[in-house]
């Protein structure tokens, strides 16, 4: 789909028109291609809201008029710089004039992408760095040895000069690590507030998504939506999940603590793209504001007494047991004839069934697609924390997302997580109606109803598949005990 009309440019990349819209808010300037007068003063507000510093509009002859209000648009939101360009007067070559006397004062950084044979790789994202010179990295200080490009040894090399540095011994860095002035050294931190624009249908909280900073590339999800920003009025809206080019501000959490810097103070280290966890599409590009003061203020607390030992007294291997299918298939019924046969095998257990969480838990949650979301993420961290005290969890969930679904899995080691598809077609579960609900949905009295007016996505590769209408439940309860392994569980 296309989104905001807004191409980035860098002195590196050359701007262009193009019909494949993109964000990149670490670059230099962002560019604007309009026609029309009205779409200038909302992209402008757009590219303001997320922090872009300096802009070039390339307007035809309709937004003409809009050169009379550059200097108020410049003033009113914020911009460094903001520069109208004719389109009949635009080429790369100009615009590359310009971007030259944008000046960087930011401090040093350089991002890790690799490793090699005579020291680190990456490119200066800010300032300037010499040999000799104090850094820090991790939390070390260190000092510069040698910097090197394709062209031989450099006395000095600075914003994006790709380059290798050699450090002193006693520094072991990864990809993503940011070496920094030791003077500035950049923050690290795994919860930020950040402003997120929606480049796809919409942006879910507790959805996983991936993250792509700098070098590095991390598990990331909204934790929470603040509000939402109208473009024209600047207003603060409340908001459940963020639609196709709303910005919002929002809470995020990464899987692991990310060396970053605020957008206001450097736009690679503080800007990110997210895209689909499960098909790598860009569905959003955000600034962090800063990191959440309780990041730092809450640490992993180490036990003594780990999972296995938990399970070792149990004499069992914890298992968390993932029953998804459509409301009628079997879920509910497999689940506590399967909790019968272990609880007979002598094996420690605890059923979640969607229901029961529904009426305690999670009983401030509906049938919207974030509340299914929010659902199911509560649900996986409880499994768990029960998969953690050594039980075999059996979850049954209508859970309809892929996307949660393969979050739950992730929250597991291998071979803990089975995901079970309990399948039997939506006109089955219909003619069973064991709860009457699907006559309520087809008569309109329950809305976001799976099957009928929300989706259900079946699993693509589930450990077990029991075919509910052709085997009974008795027969897929032995098939996932044989699965599992049966008695030696």
């Amino acid at each position: 789909m296309k989104t905001l009309r807004i191409v980035a440019c860098s002195k590196e990349n050359p701007p262009r028109i193009t019909d494949g819209i993109a964000i990149d808010l670490a670059a230099d300037a962002a560019m604007i291609f309009t026609d029309e007068a009205h779409e200038v003063r909302e992209k402008c507000r757009i590219a303001a809201l997320l922090g872009i510093g300096n802009a070039f509009l390339v307007i035809g002859k309709e937004a003409s008029e809009i050169s009379k209000e550059r200097d108020k648009l410049q003033k009113q939101l914020g911009f460094l710089s903001l520069e109208i360009i004719p389109a009949s007067q635009f080429s790369a070559k100009s615009i590359y004039e310009k971007l030259d006397k944008i000046v960087d004062s930011s401090s040093f950084r350089m991002p890790i992408e690799s490793k090699g044979e005579t020291g680190y790789k990456g490119r200066i994202a800010s300032g300037s760095v010499k040999p000799g010179d104090r850094v820090r990295v991790k939390g070390i200080d260190s000092r510069i040895m040698s910097i090197e490009s394709e062209e031989g040894q450099r006395n000095e090399a600075s914003t994006r000069d790709a380059v290798t540095i050699r450090l002193e011994d006693g520094v072991e860095l990864e990809k993503g690590d940011v070496i920094a002035s030791a003077l500035d050294p950049v923050e690290l931190s795994d919860q930020f507030e950040a402003k997120v624009v929606c480049l796809s249908d919409h942006l879910v909280p507790g959805r996983p998504y991936s993250m792509k900073i700098h070098a590095l590339e991390t598990g990331v999800t909204i934790t929470a939506i603040k509000h939402v920003i109208e473009i024209e009025t600047g207003k603060h809206l409340a908001a459940r999940k963020l639609e196709a080019n709303e910005i919002g501000i929002v809470n995020i959490s990464t899987a692991q603590p990310l060396p970053f810097d605020p957008y206001a103070k450097n736009r690679m280290l503080g800007s990110f793209t997210l895209t689909d966890s499960m098909n790598n599409e860009v569905v959003g590009a955000g600034t962090i504001d800063f990191a959440l003061r309780r990041a730092s203020n809450i640490h992993w607390q180490s036990l003594s007494i780990d999972k296995f030992a938990r399970a070792g007294l149990k004499t069992q291997r914890p298992h968390c047991l993932w029953l998804t299918g459509l409301s009628g298939s079997g879920k509910s019924t497999i689940a506590n004839l399967l909790e019968k046969r272990l609880y007979a095998l002598g094996k420690h257990t605890y059923i979640l069934d969607g229901d029961n969480v529904r009426h305690g838990l999670n009983r401030d949650l509906g049938f919207t697609e974030a509340d299914r979301v929010e659902n199911i993420r509560r649900v996986a961290e409880v499994s768990k924390l029960m998969v953690d005290a050594g039980l075999m969890v059996i979850v049954s969930f209508l859970s309809p997302f892929r996307s949660e679904r393969a979050f739950a899995r992730s929250l597991f080691q291998n071979g803990e997580f089975v995901e079970i598809f309990v399948d039997a077609s939506f006109e089955e579960c219909e003619k069973r109606d064991t709860k009457g609900l699907y006559a309520k949905a087809r008569r309109g009295e329950l809305k976001n109803f799976t099957g009928l007016d929300s989706p259900y996505e079946p699993p693509e590769s589930p450990e077990i598949r029991l075919d509910t209408v052709s085997i009974a439940p008795e027969e897929c309860v032995e098939k996932v005990l044989g699965f599992i392994g049966g008695s030696h569980v």
